[in-house]
């Protein structure tokens, strides 16, 4: 995969087949905000990475423009695919860069894959795919990682696919031969292929995970956007008022169509694509959602 927006877009596309399906293609509109959408939206769910944040920098404007929402009532949910930090450490940076969230707030696909993880009790050993100073306090019991524990980690029951970082082409064709030998769940946290930085794009643990099932056959699952558990468990961690949300007004925000605008429709929610500071930075948007048929209910440059 070359590393660029269009080098992605074409992978994104060649792995069609194992997104969510697109419904009917909406009318887009141009927005100049959201507080354009009021009227019409109860709940934004947001993507982190290239709407409200690019790397660890808030993209200006974003505090403010979450802020004003809340003062007219609207519920919101950072729904993000960044798996490297244990939920606690998520909510902190958010919430340190001024962000006006709660903890409740922050719903990340760590979280949605390690729940899946009590869903397989014939796996009684995990091992998770993190750089050496993550913090592993949330996940299972007596779970190693590569560098804990090197030897348990290759002879464990399962795997959580958690982050890139560290990760190598050595460490890939490892485990390709490991799954072979001796099938094991994966349980993949990330399912981004990439994600945008200050520096550029970063190869993300979905690159990875689609890599395993190019090489051999596993019990591969995605947890996280563009998947419906990642929506529901946002809507969800939103609906502080336990009464039922009509998803027809609930609405995802993100930068990227294979992701945040495909998986929102998928979802039954509405969808706005952010153009000007994510994976769409820079190039034509308009061609790729006619290449691609993923369209979102609404456009902006910035939220």
């Amino acid at each position: 995969m070359e590393l660029t927006t269009l080098g992605v877009f074409r992978r994104y596309e060649e792995l069609r087949e194992r997104l969510p399906q697109m419904p009917a293609e909406p009318m887009t509109r141009p927005v100049g905000s959201l507080l354009d959408l009021v009227s019409e939206i109860d709940v934004f769910l947001f993507d982190a990475f290239g709407v409200l944040v690019v790397g660890d920098t808030p993209i200006p404007g974003t505090v403010e423009a979450l802020d004003a929402l809340k003062r007219v009532g609207k519920s919101i949910c950072i729904l993000t695919n960044a798996a490297t930090k244990e939920p606690q450490a998520q909510f902190a940076k958010y919430a340190g860069l001024g962000f006006p969230i709660a903890a409740g707030e922050v719903v990340s696909s760590r979280s949605i894959a390690v729940a899946a993880a009590e869903r397989f009790p014939h796996v009684r050993n995990w091992a998770a795919i993190l750089p050496a100073a993550a913090g592993i306090a949330d996940l299972p019991d007596g779970i190693v990682t590569q560098a804990s524990n090197a030897r348990s980690f290759w002879e464990a029951g399962g795997y959580l696919f958690l982050s890139s970082k560290g990760w190598t082409p050595a460490l890939q064709q490892r485990l390709v031969k490991r799954l072979k030998a001796r099938p094991a769940p994966v349980l993949v946290g990330n399912p981004d292929l990439v994600a945008p930085r200050e520096y550029g794009l970063s190869i993300e643990a979905g690159f990875f995970a689609h890599d395993l099932l190019d090489s051999v056959e596993a019990d591969i699952r995605f947890l996280g956007k563009p998947y419906a558990n990642a929506f529901n468990a946002a809507i969800q961690a939103a609906n502080t008022l336990g009464i039922p949300i009509d998803r027809s007004r609930v609405a995802m925000v993100g930068d990227t169509l294979h992701t945040d605008i495909l998986g929102g429709a998928a979802a039954g929610l509405r969808t706005v694509l952010v153009t000007d500071h994510g994976v769409l930075k820079g190039t034509d948007a308009e061609g790729l959602m006619r290449q691609s048929g993923i369209r979102p209910d609404w456009i902006t440059r910035s939220i």
